[in-house]
């Protein structure tokens, strides 16, 4: 039998396709861990005050009554071999064996309603740093089960447009296939964990800080607080500095943290806003970013419509030393993409793809407080019409991430299938889950033409922005003096009273270091002015109290 050169050209062609829709080969990861044990979570019900202490009784300490909530209880397993193969670039393959005695590779489970569903997310902790993929080496990584999401394409979505409109801390990721203890779990998302380190939130690790915005109850390692500011406040958990023992927000080496927090709080509470220096604290072109990507994609966790005043989960918030407070990084969009309250009714939990037809301002009256500022609402809107481009890409990286796990999906669902946690009907083999793939990119469209109507109905002016980095510090230096330490303006000086030790370093205003001075118990004033003219940054560290202000040289 003779085939016509187009005929046989056709079938190949076909066949290719075909070959690469079923075997499309996804980076791998297997681990062993020790006795086999496989990572678990447990949950149990604590008591909790809105000033973070513990309970006295049935009261809190300072007033009023504690509330009862979940938390998660994790442990780390101990890692027996850990081996992660890349197909077609082995460069980045990494085969690790645990050593006969010492430190060794963990893993452990995280999350929050995940963290007991049938598929589970999980933190890797490494005894050394690791260059997963080529990214900055760091010992602790994530691997995201997405349970919520049956597309795989949510966080890349808002990670993509993260890092499209130029919020700085983006999390790259990349999906892989996971094995523990020879037990297929799934297809996962691998990607950095929320930190302060080189390649994560890179900022100052002594005097930067982050925090999360969440209402679940804190993990007993978690210092957290209640922020000021009335009705603005939201519960807010110190993710670094981080700390070994005290965890109380009294602890001096992060109650500097809380006072730079409340103070934009009370500021934004305060009369006179938003002309009331406010502007001075808040980096708003992170903010206006950082607000559009949470509303665009529509997550749930933004605004999460079950609590009372769209009580948010997952947001982020960093200062970084002399500037100031950012948002972000982007975090958790499992339940973004148009989720359906469930309000007391979990059946058929999750329903995405809803196109809510409600107004794009966010439901938390923080986030609100940043909408009757002019110059907020400016950089909102120049940053819509800057990018329509990005979000009109989307459709093609959902399409792309769907190519990439042909042939894997079923697999996935398979995994885990009939578990008490699931509710709602998903995907089971490769046709449905594209039905899901057709639905979130129907719905994106939709929701990015909607989304350009509200902005239009708000006739926002946008000459009224104005350009923050004329002034990086702002006023954020001031009053931030431990109660050990005096600044004598005539002299240039600080007047310290040590008990044990302390240290301070003084910076030009570019970050270069000119001074640092260690310090023993006694009284003692550091001067500066023999440096030459002109402002610093002074930092110091009295007996584990973290203090920074601006100092001028006349």
């Amino acid at each position: 039998m003779h085939l016509k050169k187009s005929t046989i050209k056709s079938a190949l062609l076909m066949l290719a396709g075909t070959c690469t829709f079923a075997w499309a080969q996804l980076p791998e990861i297997r681990i062993t861990t020790e006795n086999n044990r496989d990572p678990t979570a447990t949950t149990s019900m604590v008591s909790t005050c809105p000033n973070g202490q513990p309970p006295v009784g049935f009261s809190c300490p300072g007033g009023g009554f504690p509330t009862m909530s979940t938390v998660t209880n994790t442990d780390y397993v101990k890692i027996m071999t850990f081996q992660m193969t890349v197909p077609g670039n082995s460069q980045h393959n990494l085969n690790l064996t645990a050593p006969a005695t010492g430190a060794a590779d963990s893993i452990r489970v995280r999350g929050n309603s995940t963290a007991t569903a049938n598929k589970r997310p999980y933190r890797l902790k490494f005894d050394k740093r690791q260059p997963i993929l080529g990214k900055v080496e760091a010992r602790s990584w994530v691997l995201l089960a997405e349970f919520y999401d049956w597309t795989f394409a949510l966080n890349p979505i808002a990670y993509t447009l993260g890092r499209r409109l130029g919020l700085e801390f983006t999390n790259s990721f990349q999906h892989v296939d996971v094995y523990i203890n020879n037990s297929y779990k799934g297809i996962y998302l691998l990607t950095e964990l929320m930190q302060v380190n080189p390649g994560r939130v890179n900022i100052d690790k002594d005097f930067g800080w982050l925090v999360e915005f969440d209402y679940h109850a804190p993990e007993p390692h978690h210092i957290s607080f209640n922020t000021s500011g009335g009705n603005l406040s939201m519960q807010a958990r110190v993710r670094d500095p981080e700390v070994n023992d005290n965890f109380n927000i009294s602890n001096p080496t992060v109650s500097f943290v809380q006072r730079e927090v409340n103070a934009l709080f009370d500021a934004m509470a305060a009369q006179g806003f938003p002309d009331n220096g406010y502007r001075d604290l808040i980096d708003l072109e992170s903010w206006a970013k950082y607000v559009l990507i949470q509303q665009l994609v529509d997550n749930f966790d933004f605004n999460s419509k079950v609590q009372a005043g769209g009580l948010p989960g997952s947001n982020y918030a960093y200062k970084d030393f002399g500037k100031r407070i950012h948002a972000g990084p982007l975090w958790d969009f499992d339940l973004s993409a148009g989720v359906v309250d469930p309000g007391m009714n979990m059946m058929n939990w999750p329903r995405h793809y809803v196109t809510h037809q409600e107004a794009i301002r966010p439901r938390h009256p923080f986030y609100q407080r940043l909408w009757d500022d002019p110059v907020f609402m400016a950089k909102f809107k120049k940053n819509w019409d800057k990018h329509q481009a990005d979000f009109n890409a989307i459709p093609n990286l959902i399409d792309s991430i769907a190519n990439s796990l042909a042939g894997r999906v079923q697999a996935n669902f398979a995994a885990y299938s009939g578990g008490p946690s699931e509710t709602a009907p998903r995907p089971t083999n490769e046709q449905t889950y594209r039905v899901h793939i057709t639905n979130l990119k129907n719905w994106w469209t939709q929701r990015v033409q909607f989304f350009g109507q509200e902005i239009n109905r708000l006739n926002i002016d946008t000459s009224k922005d104005i350009d923050q980095n004329a002034n990086t510090t702002g006023t954020a230096w001031n009053n931030k003096l431990s109660g050990n330490i005096k600044v004598s303006a005539a002299k240039n000086s600080l007047d310290l009273k040590v008990k044990n030790n302390a240290s301070v370093r003084v910076f030009r205003l570019d970050g270069r270091e000119v001074r640092k001075i260690n310090l023993n118990a006694g009284n003692h004033s550091v001067r500066i002015n023999d440096l030459p003219k002109g402002m610093y940054m002074v930092r110091a560290t009295v007996d584990g109290q973290k203090s920074a202000i601006r100092m001028p040289v006349r």
